[in-house]
């Protein structure tokens, strides 16, 4: 079975005639409100004069298109459209007109009640008397108008034209107007009940007042205030605020007005202030509805008194040319609706960094104004959307998302730099030392102090820099993070660090240490290395101190018969990476980490006396215990030595 029931032909679908009656039953739910399971049911008509042939004509139609036979509806869409536009509908033949006839005496006794039911519906409607239209009201004497013409009072029985539809708004001082719409008939006369709701809202084109007694007239769809906000109103704010008072008050005279209003002459601030204390106070008593708020309307005047513009600046400053006096108006909050979609689908929508949902999206109640969506996806740029939702409209914004060479957590990644990154659980670690020349980028972006020279051999650009502190490490950090957001290569969550003391043990391969700080972890997990188990270190492994450094560099301590061929310091991948792929996790130089050595509670100890912590060997060790994996070697936070540098992770903030 094919189609949903009522709207199949009995048939079934597939053919001219199971369309035409589709479409026949969508227009018999479509004129009648009727559901197309109570065809061929016909409502009395509410028509009258022209109206009631077409209202005829239609339900002629129909039923035609709508038959339980398929050769008695219209052979194909064509002609139902003729028919529709009242036009001669060609037929079927000679043998068509017989079996036309053979159904219609076929089918005149079952369809004798349904036909005579319908002819008796039609005549009805067309013999009922003149309509009368009675208005009712409580509490009574309400006014009634119609295109701006007040026809009288509640209880009310008017006459209306026939057949001409018309609008009648009930008003009643202090209630919410209720509008009628009629169009009269030769049905039995209307006759409408309404039971007026008290409000102490602004109705349309009523003079209104608000809860400080502040008049409002009728203007431009809504209400602005009769005159300029005068100083015993401003005054009634400025008291329950407990707000001092800059300004003046200037005499202001309304032509044919008796009364003399005395308006205020305020800085922008204060009667900013005004009017959001007028609208938490007006939706407070229920003067105003929460998506009704006042707005201000500056008034240009003229000072009727004799002081002149410079006596008047003189007197009340400089600041005082930028004073206004000002109206207020009452605005309704608007809404319209906004669908964001995106190439590819699937994007994460942000405004205001909360997460409103994934492309495509339908946002269908957002306030009028301005709005901006920040748009995110993995692997793609992100991206910011903006558009302006007008009322009772719909704002389409597109995005075409555009791939990045972002990084990818869980993925090998290179930055901007060039620098390779490993992935490290839910982080991405450097796979080598940060290099001379990375830094000296750093140093040349922000006039930043270079670093220090030792020696000819140490000036490589692909050697670790040396002779920076734990601050200056983290500095480096802090651009290179702004540098890659702004690159589009990193995202706003994207940052990176130095590595915690937790996460070096678990590059270099350490289960987990006993101990709630470097201090109380150094050296606990004994007989361990970063190349494995054995003493000494294996040949080439990384780079420590050996004969060549103590000829070269006048090292005091060697490791006996170890060879790495650098005297002093290497490149950064100079030497074999370990078993995940990271260079000089053993040796070369000893890496900062960004875990103080001693954890302090108290936040008032003198931050220059923190020792931080250092990971690794470097090219001058040449002790076991100082190459173990679980070694750390505290120094404060300031020094900086040839044997120390640092490495980087990326990680989410």
């Amino acid at each position: 079975f094919v189609g949903t029931e009522g709207f199949v032909a009995p048939e079934g679908p597939g053919t001219a005639e199971a369309d035409v009656f589709s479409l026949g039953m969508v227009l018999y739910e479509a004129s009648t409100g009727k559901d197309r399971l109570d065809f061929p049911d016909l409502p009395s008509a509410h028509e009258s004069g022209d109206k009631i042939e077409q209202w005829r004509l239609l339900h002629r139609v129909i039923c035609r298109a709508c038959a339980q036979h398929a050769q008695d509806r219209y052979v194909s869409a064509h002609d139902m459209a003729l028919a529709l536009r009242g036009e001669k509908v060609p037929t079927r033949g000679f043998k068509r007109k017989v079996i036309l006839v053979a159904t219609a005496l076929g089918l005149l006794l079952t369809g004798a009640l349904v036909t005579l039911s319908q002819q008796e519906k039609i005549t009805a409607a067309l013999h009922h008397t003149e309509p009368l239209l009675s208005i009712v009201s409580e509490p009574a004497a309400a006014e009634v108008y119609s295109n701006g013409q007040k026809l009288g009072v509640t209880p009310l029985e008017l006459n209306p034209r026939i057949g001409v539809p018309a609008i009648y708004r009930v008003h009643l001082s202090g209630y919410r107007n209720q509008e009628i719409e009629y169009t009269a008939n030769k049905k039995k006369p209307a006759r409408y009940e309404l039971k007026l709701e008290q409000s102490k809202l602004p109705q349309p084109g009523e003079r209104w007042a608000n809860s400080i007694k502040l008049p409002f007239v009728p203007k431009q769809g809504g209400h602005v205030s009769e005159r300029p906000v005068q100083m015993k109103f401003f005054d009634t704010f400025i008291k329950a605020a407990e707000r001092p008072f800059e300004g003046r008050v200037v005499r202001y005279q309304v032509k044919g007005d008796k009364e003399t209003a005395y308006i205020v002459v305020v800085p922008p601030t204060d009667a900013e202030a005004f009017r959001y204390w007028m609208t938490d106070k007006d939706r407070e008593r229920g003067f105003l509805t929460s998506e009704h708020h006042y707005e201000l309307e500056p008034f240009s005047y003229i000072d009727i008194s004799d002081v002149a513009d410079e006596a008047v600046a003189s007197r009340d400053g400089d600041n005082s040319r930028e004073w206004q006096a000002f109206s207020l108006r009452v605005a309704r909050q608007g809404y319209g609706s906004v669908m964001v979609r995106s190439n590819p689908a699937g994007v994460k929508i942000f405004q205001r960094e909360e997460l409103l949902g994934i492309t495509p999206l339908e946002i269908p109640r957002m306030k009028t104004g301005e709005v901006e969506y920040d748009l995110r996806a993995e692997g793609f740029t992100d991206l910011m959307l903006e558009g302006t939702v007008t009322e009772n409209a719909m704002l389409e914004l597109f995005a075409d998302m555009q791939a990045r060479r972002n990084v990818t957590y869980g993925r090998e990644w290179r930055n901007s730099m060039g620098m390779i990154f490993l992935p490290l659980g839910d982080i991405l670690m450097c796979a080598h030392e940060t290099r001379r020349r990375d830094y000296t980028e750093y140093v040349k972006a922000v006039n930043a102090r270079r670093p220090m020279n030792y020696s000819e051999q140490l000036k490589g650009a692909a050697v670790p820099v040396i002779g920076v502190d734990r601050s200056e490490a983290r500095a480096f950090c802090e651009w290179l993070t702004k540098r890659d957001r702004e690159l589009g290569l990193i995202s706003k969550t994207d940052k990176y660090r130095l590595p915690t003391d937790e996460e070096w043990s678990r590059v270099v391969g350490l289960p987990l240490e006993r101990g709630k700080d470097p201090a109380e972890r150094n050296g606990r997990i004994r007989g361990v290395y970063p190349w494995g188990y054995e003493w000494p270190p294996p040949k080439g492994v990384d780079n420590f101190a050996d004969a060549s450094g103590s000829v070269s560099q006048g090292l005091q301590a060697i490791i006996p018969n170890y060879e790495d061929s650098f005297p002093a310091i290497a490149g950064v991948s100079a030497m074999r990476p370990g078993k995940k792929g990271y260079f000089g996790l053993a040796g070369n130089i000893s890496e900062w980490v960004d875990t103080d050595y001693v954890a302090v509670s108290n936040k008032t100890v003198d931050k220059s006396m923190v020792m931080g912590t250092l990971r690794g060997g470097n090219w001058r060790s040449a002790n076991a215990d100082e190459l173990l994996s679980s070694a750390r070697m505290s120094l404060p936070v300031d020094t900086k030595r040839d044997t120390i540098g640092f490495r980087i992770v990326l990680a989410k903030e």
